[in-house]
């Protein structure tokens, strides 16, 4: 059993006990046929997970032309937002493999998913990430993504970046061109800055400022990883030189309160393998 439950657990909305919250979560996992997870244990999408997660699910489809034989990487899959409803479209001639930094999901996940769609499978990354891991012991700049060159069609990263650290993106952006095939496509998120979102950032929740000295702009300087947002300039270098073309148009999320927007509150780019 994972070590989940015998130590604290760093999510904002739990205010149980931790005994009681791992016998909740005990209960859940094992002892119901939810797949969705309990509010208590959803530390990704809030109240909009099933929302969010559709949404996405949408946009592979529409935006990265994802198939039911695809071989798909998830990159910080949570606690299976976008897995779930994958589940009603990978077939099991495809491929979804997934990694995530907090334990809980990738437990909650192998349980729930694999065990029912065994080609779904979720592997624990023990980064080190002052927001979501802390006492991890990798560094998210060191890391390698444990599958080998050239073995997905698809990859994507919903609200993975927005807590990277630019040598911990150069990194996943190598390690993206690394494991896609020839011509694969990869969809990630942002908070990016450009005129628009610079000129309305100041009145939404993401008030993001200057750090001296960085290329980053963070809400909480103390915390950078709690939520970065790069220039848009920065975002088109980081797949670039690693031999990965933007495809236009970025879509934008709603983050700094575009009037228009895609779901998901985060801004989308669309990368293929050259």
């Amino acid at each position: 059993m994972s070590n989940i439950f015998f130590r604290p657990l760093t999510l904002e909305n739990i205010t149980y006990r931790p005994l009681l919250f791992r016998l909740a979560f005990i209960y859940h996992c094992y002892l119901t046929k939810e797949i969705v997870p309990p509010p208590m244990f959803n530390f990704v999408g809030g109240e909009k997970f099933i929302e969010i997660g559709e949404g996405y699910f949408h946009y592979l489809k529409r935006f990265v032309g994802l198939k039911p034989e695809d071989h798909v990487l998830d990159i910080g899959c949570g606690i299976g937002r976008v897995a779930i409803p994958l589940t009603r479209y990978i077939s099991n001639e495809g491929r979804y493999e997934g990694i995530d930094i907090v334990d809980l999901g990738i437990h909650w996940c192998n349980q729930k998913i694999s065990k029912r769609f065994p080609w779904f499978r979720f592997q624990h990354a023990n980064l080190k990430n002052k927001e979501y891991n802390p006492k991890g012991t990798i560094k998210a700049a060191d890391y390698r993504f444990p599958f080998d060159d050239n073995s997905f069609d698809i990859a994507f990263a919903s609200s993975v970046f927005t807590h990277m650290l630019p040598d911990a993106v150069e990194n996943y952006a190598k390690e993206i061109y690394r494991v896609l095939k020839p011509g694969g496509r990869a969809l990630c998120t942002f908070f990016i800055l450009d005129d628009e979102s610079r000129k309305r950032m100041a009145t939404s929740a993401f008030p993001f400022q200057s750090v001296e000295g960085e290329m980053y702009n963070v809400v909480v300087e103390f915390n950078p990883e709690n939520a970065i947002a790069y220039d848009i300039n920065d975002v088109s270098r980081f797949f670039t030189n690693q031999g990965l073309g933007i495809e236009e148009p970025i879509r934008y999320g709603s983050w700094s309160g575009r009037k228009q927007y895609v779901v998901g509150g985060q801004d989308m780019v669309v990368v293929r393998k050259k």
